[in-house]
């Protein structure tokens, strides 16, 4: 039981670490945030005590195409997931990365962001 937990546990990891790696080769553009809301932690970034997750939807435009994206933050405790969603009701901008083969794919990686986003973020 253990090991598969913990197997599971490397196999998300290094998953993980592969589309990160991934998305830094890829363009960046800036996308503008436009809804938040908290939502029920996933299975992999809930915790016993971190059991909410913010979730934003962003709009992009590549080569004067609109498109739409997800960024969630890892899991949080009530308290602090309601702290950064007063914070991040105002009107922001982040940085994303598309794959420029299909401008539909996009990541949203900490190091891009800085202080635009109070919260980390997760990358699925």
């Amino acid at each position: 039981m253990f090991a598969d937990v913990l197997v599971i546990a490397l196999f998300r990891f290094i998953r993980r670490l592969f589309r990160i790696h991934k998305a830094k080769r890829w363009p960046q553009t800036s996308a503008a945030l436009i809804d938040w809301t908290y939502i029920d932690a996933d299975r992999e970034y809930s915790s016993g005590w971190r059991s909410l997750q913010i979730q934003g939807v962003f709009e992009y435009l590549v080569s004067g195409e609109k498109f739409v994206g997800l960024v969630k933050s890892v899991g949080l405790r009530e308290a602090s997931a309601w702290k950064y969603l007063d914070e991040a009701s105002q009107p922001a901008k982040i940085t994303i990365r598309y794959d420029p083969s299909d401008p539909s794919q996009c990541r949203v990686l900490n190091e891009d962001n800085g202080k635009a986003l109070s919260f980390n973020i997760a990358i699925y």
